[in-house]
């Protein structure tokens, strides 16, 4: 519900650079099963991780198309929710953040950016859709 949930962690997403690989390693080690759905805002892949029927993070590969280049490592991004990423943008930005990426809006997700915090560490904000 968006509005009881402002400044928890609400996603957590792999991006890695090998993604089969990964699907393997957290299958083999937890489990997970995946389901696929391709973005429509560039046409990639997604993949929703599953343990068991319920639906736990997120996946999709690193590379030029989803926008990163080759140096940046694989990596989990968590998303913290807040009533309103805009809002929030601009005291981030008031506060020395630098926005990473967005806000952008994502059909039946909701809106979302990526920032540096002020103590150096990357996070995601997001304003999940209303159901």
């Amino acid at each position: 519900m968006v509005g009881n949930m402002h400044g928890v962690f609400h996603w957590n997403e792999l991006r890695a650079r090998d993604v089969e690989k990964a699907k393997k390693y957290y299958s083999d080690l937890l489990g997970w099963t995946y389901e696929e759905v391709r973005m429509e805002e560039d046409g990639s892949l997604y993949y929703l991780c599953k343990s068991g029927d319920q639906i736990v993070a997120g996946m999709f590969e690193m590379n030029e198309q989803t926008g990163f280049p080759p140096e940046v490592p694989s990596h989990w991004l968590p998303y913290i929710e807040v009533d309103d990423v805009d809002k929030c943008l601009e005291i981030a930005k008031n506060e020395g953040s630098e926005i990473y990426f967005g806000p952008m809006d994502v059909k039946d997700v909701g809106r979302f950016a990526v920032v540096l915090d002020g103590a150096g560490a990357v996070v995601g904000l997001i304003t999940p859709a209303k159901c």
